[in-house]
């Protein structure tokens, strides 16, 4: 009775030891990824009445990797009264047909790229769209200046038909002349009405408007925020009304060529007073980047889903769809 007292203890012990580790890791882990310098710049794709494709990408500079400077009495331009610094930003976004390298890879070095680059010089037939976002953003101290809960956001959206496409951004802070130059990345539009596959978007608590819903969009590329729920519109391909639908997340360990899962943390039949039938998101335009969710005879099959995510560990997650428990997920997508 002793010895197996004594294994029960040790093994209590060990266990205790090991989750204190785990939990002081992730901890340390939250804290150094919390105190560096963050932006955050993806893209989504969203269905139009005409069934092309609006591409938004989206972005949001955290205040402590803006560089701001002090206003002094002598500058000529107007600010607010209170205002003690400022910065200027401006982001510059490129979209070409085609793809560039492989995987998304800029492949900025082979001999392909360096000849598609001086076809582009030569002939700019290939642009498929160009625009650019500018603000001037204050702050009142200079605390603010250091601040990761002021930021600037806002998105840039175009409508491309279904094909094989490639985008870069540059990147102009206050009034400096040398952009910082993002990779290109590959992005593959597609035909809605043949779509096998549906778009997952993460979102923030939705906001009833009439004959309307507005979804903020959490804006944090693959991340959301630790220990706080979130909201999740998921496209539900050929949906059909007979069919079950599920939702399942997995814990995972990403390495550097596979995601390998570990446990299932939250398993969910979603009912039907969570699917949404005949409705088309459209961005909206503003500093804070939303979706809008009307009714259309165009429209798509969504369902909008809660994640209890402040009940998950900091880590790695998998987000799997399924139909009627089919092996195939009809939607997928990883998040932090």
């Amino acid at each position: 009775m002793k010895k197996r007292f004594f294994l029960l203890f040790a093994f209590l012990v060990i266990a205790s030891t090991v989750q204190a580790q785990r939990q002081r890791t992730d901890f340390i882990n939250l804290m150094n990824r919390a105190s560096a310098s963050q932006i955050f710049i993806d893209h989504i794709l969203l269905p139009t009445e005409d069934g092309s494709t609006a591409m938004s990408i989206i972005f949001r500079f955290d205040n402590d990797f803006l560089p701001y400077k002090k206003i002094m009495p002598d500058m000529e331009f107007e600010a607010p009264d209170n205002a003690g610094f400022y910065t200027i930003t401006r982001l510059n976004a490129e979209i070409f047909k085609g793809s560039a390298g492989a995987a998304g890879e800029p492949n900025q070095n082979s001999a392909n790229d360096r000849q598609r680059r001086r076809d582009r010089e030569q002939n700019m037939e290939d642009i498929a769209s160009r625009d650019f976002w500018i603000d001037t953003l204050y702050t009142k101290t200079f605390e603010e200046t250091t601040s990761k809960k002021i930021y600037a956001s806002g998105s840039l959206t175009t409508n491309l038909k279904p094909g094989e496409y490639n985008y870069v951004l540059q990147l102009s802070l206050l009034e400096n002349t040398n952009e910082r130059t993002s990779q290109r990345r590959n992005v593959r539009i597609p035909k809605w009405e043949s779509k096998t596959m549906g778009e997952i978007y993460f979102t923030n608590s939705p906001i009833k408007h009439g004959d309307f819903t507005q979804l903020p969009l959490t804006n944090l590329e693959n991340n959301v925020l630790f220990g706080k729920d979130f909201y999740t519109l998921i496209e539900l391909p050929n949906y059909e009304v007979t069919k079950n639908y599920s939702l399942e997340i997995f814990r995972v360990r990403t390495g550097r060529r596979d995601t390998t899962k570990e446990e299932s943390v939250f398993k969910y039949e979603i009912p039907e007073s969570e699917i949404l039938e005949q409705i088309l998101p459209k961005m909206n335009d503003g500093d804070n980047p939303s979706l809008r969710l009307s009714p259309s005879e165009n429209g798509l099959t969504y369902a909008l889903v809660k994640i209890p995510n402040a009940g998950f560990e900091n880590a790695a997650y998998s987000m799997v769809v399924k139909e009627n428990d089919t092996p195939r997920p009809i939607a997928r997508t990883f998040f932090k």
